[in-house]
């Protein structure tokens, strides 16, 4: 009997199949997902690939959200019908979930390796659990303790409307707020929002990229690139957008945690989080976080772990479909 997990996001389709009678066949392939018009074609090139003929049970984390089986990925002209689906890709039964809830799922099987404290603190073990997640997107999800058991909830908590805290942000907003038809949190926390973040502090600072930089922008990841130059240039306006991005990303990470009172933990997930760990440990990410009067002593008590095995969205996917299967 197949399972087939997926993590499908902006930027990759990630899937993975096992056989549960037979636990050595396990497979994973990544997929660009800006190659392909649609999802069925990558499913059925990666059955093709592994010589799998149907399968049993599947769930698909899906970066947007879903409703009564049917999704349309946020950054991705994509439309999914899980009925569609289930028809046209040769599979029996499919729980379309939104990537979050994918990763909230697999939180609980993360071990100390897959993880690194920012925030060290005793977390309640039936407490809940905050997910956040910068990448192309902003994802959140809710893991909650509900008679014996972790419920997950979805959340689209990253288009909450963005709210400045000093001068500097109210700048921020007021240049975007006239080029964005409404200014988030994903707005800045974010890939995209990591390179807003450079464009207004270009203008801010007057220091616009140089040709070099410029040609680095075109050519390659931009965020990536912006990055770099934060770390090798002191004072400019990439360093500036790197360290307002952090403080930007503790300070909704502390809204998330307040919203639902995340005494179990905040888990940071996404591609981006990894790639910035330097940053993140930095005292600005814990100062911005805990920056939440009159409720900075309930901040402080809650742990705060970056997510260092990004292939957490795929296994609790996996975790899903095996629910998935037992159900049946």
């Amino acid at each position: 009997m197949w399972l087939l997990a997926a993590d499908i996001g902006g930027t990759n389709a990630r899937l993975r199949a096992q056989n549960t009678q037979l636990p050595e066949k396990e497979y994973t392939e990544v997929y660009a997902s800006a190659d392909y018009t649609d999802i069925i074609p990558i499913i059925n090139a990666f059955k093709d690939k592994h010589d799998i003929a149907r399968v049993h049970a599947a769930c698909f984390a899906v970066a947007g959200p879903v409703q009564q089986g049917k999704a349309k990925i946020t950054n991705l002209p994509w439309q999914l019908e899980q009925k569609k689906i289930e028809q046209d890709a040769g599979i029996d039964r499919l729980h379309l979930v939104n990537d979050f809830i994918g990763v909230a799922h697999g939180v609980p099987v993360l071990a100390g390796k897959d993880y690194i404290t920012l925030q060290s603190a005793e977390p309640d073990p039936h407490g809940t659990i905050a997910i956040i997640g910068a990448g192309t997107g902003l994802g959140h999800a809710i893991l909650a303790w509900h008679d014996g058991k972790r419920i997950s909830i979805a959340s689209e908590g990253g288009h909450v409307d963005f709210a400045p805290r000093d001068d500097e942000e109210i700048s921020l907003f007021n240049y975007w707020r006239k080029k964005l038809t409404r200014v988030t949190y994903e707005s800045f926390v974010s890939g995209p929002g990591l390179l807003r973040l450079f464009e207004f502090y270009s203008a801010y600072l007057e220091q616009p990229p140089n040709a070099e930089m410029q040609q680095k922008l075109d050519c390659e990841d931009p965020a990536a690139v912006v990055v770099e130059y934060a770390r090798h240039q002191p004072g400019s306006a990439a360093d500036a957008a790197l360290q307002r991005f952090v403080k930007l990303y503790a300070a909704q990470a502390g809204n998330l945690a307040l919203t639902c009172k995340a005494t179990g933990g905040v888990y940071l997930a996404g591609g981006i989080s990894p790639r910035i760990i330097d940053e993140l440990k930095a005292k600005e990410f814990s100062q911005s976080f805990n920056d939440k009067y009159p409720m900075q002593s309930l901040t402080a008590s809650i742990p705060v772990r970056v997510i260092m095995n990004t292939d957490v969205g795929l296994r609790g996917a996996m975790e899903l479909a095996r629910l998935q299967a037992e159900k049946n």
